[in-house]
């Protein structure tokens, strides 16, 4: 998924998504943990990623990029 974001120009240079509900989804999905300061926002990219698998925004990514790898 984020090879497509990449190709599509969706990241930063630091290939970080832009979109800060793809990043929420990103950072859940490879099950990374925050830390020191930024360990503040988990609890907010958790409510983001969980919304977003709700309302299909991640079966949405997935079908976009299934083949862009």
């Amino acid at each position: 998924m984020l090879k497509g974001l990449e190709v599509d120009g969706r990241v930063t240079k630091a290939s970080t998504p832009k979109k800060l509900v793809e990043l929420a989804l990103f950072v859940r999905l490879n099950n990374s943990r925050m830390m020191g300061f930024q360990k503040i926002v988990e609890p907010f990219f958790t409510y983001l990623s969980e919304r977003a698998i709700k309302k299909g925004y991640l079966d949405t990514l997935m079908k976009g990029y299934e083949n862009k790898s």
